[in-house]
């Protein structure tokens, strides 16, 4: 289960999001996709040709995934029904594959790719998707905006739940995990991985303890070799391999780039938006201090008898055409 901070109340994660969702909370999806949207969008407007068709597709995704929400399974048995994230993406490509396919091509790498008939690259090692699979869903989330997204510690606490304070050591454990289901198929893959059993340093490897040896000090054949370099170096082997057997298409640092970007555009906007509340919170409150101010300063106006008296005492005490009147001189 997610470790929740005790001290601090938290937003609820994209799972709880989702299953609120499921049970009829309304604005539950409405919360869930500013999470995701600069993602979403960023990726479309890698599929396009036109930055006019990305709204179209980003809009798509939302809809299938609230469709996808609303069937009577629920979320449940769905590949990657744990991370939201990757479900989106998929709903993009999907759908860019779908209406690139079916329109004239045109001169950009997704277009080509499609036309070319959107294979996926099989020389990349198909076993890495497969241990990723079998990870449950708080770790496939973890690994996947931090070391693929490469999201902030604060938007990976939001996304999944767990506390701020305890990201770091829960990806350190999801790592592990990973690991441990990568070596398990390749040990169980055709026989291979003998060489490695008796090796002591693999425990320390796959578990994150002590210091692994390095894959020259070790006697292996080329297939544990392999397995061992990509362990070793499990964040650059995820980050750059896991992506492309997952989506098919991935335009990575492209997509990155266009992320941080559309990121930077939602948060300056925000700061404006609150810049501009504040100041005229504070305009607001000036005015309410003059008004008040001239309230207190400013006599009340006099009607009526008491009105006449005073005005005739004030010419009494005046000297004036008043007093005389008064006497009658």
């Amino acid at each position: 289960m997610p470790e929740i901070a005790s001290r601090h109340r938290r937003a609820s994660s994209d799972v709880e999001l989702l299953e609120a969702a499921r049970t009829g909370e309304a604005g539950s999806l409405h919360r869930l996709w500013p999470r995701h949207v600069a993602a979403v969008e960023s990726y479309a407007s890698t599929c396009v040709s036109s930055p006019a068709e990305i709204p179209e597709l980003a809009s798509f995704a939302y809809r299938a995934l609230h469709r996808r929400v609303e069937e009577a399974d629920g979320l449940g048995g769905r590949r990657h029904d744990g991370c939201v994230r990757l479900q989106l993406l998929q709903l993009v490509r999907a759908r860019a594959v779908q209406t690139g396919a079916s329109g004239p091509p045109h001169p950009t790498l997704f277009h080509l790719w499609v036309h070319s008939g959107a294979v996926w690259p099989m020389r990349d090692d198909w076993q890495l998707s497969e241990a990723f699979d079998r990870l449950g869903p708080v770790d496939k989330t973890l690994l996947w905006h931090c070391l693929v997204e490469r999201d902030s510690v604060a938007d990976i606490a939001e996304i999944t739940g767990v506390a701020v304070e305890a990201v770091t050591r829960r990806l350190r454990l999801a790592r592990s995990h990973l690991r441990q289901s990568r070596m398990r198929i390749h040990l169980a893959h055709r026989g291979c991985g003998d060489c490695l059993r008796p090796v002591g340093g693999v425990g320390a490897l796959v578990h994150g303890t002590g210091t692994p040896p390095s894959v020259h000090d070790l006697t292996l054949c080329q297939d544990c070799q392999k397995v061992y370099g990509d362990l070793l170096h499990l964040d650059d082997w995820l980050a750059g391999q896991l992506p492309v057997r997952i989506l098919g298409w991935w335009p990575g640092d492209e997509y990155l780039r266009a992320k941080a970007v559309l990121r930077q555009k939602a948060t300056a906007a925000s700061a404006t938006a609150l810049r501009r509340a504040r100041g005229s919170a504070r305009h607001v409150r000036k005015e309410r201090g003059r008004r008040s101010g001239r309230a207190r300063h400013a006599a009340p106006p006099m009607s009526g008898r008491m009105g006449w008296a005073l005005s005739v005492a004030a010419g009494t005490f005046s000297g004036g055409t008043g007093k005389r009147r008064l006497n009658g001189s």
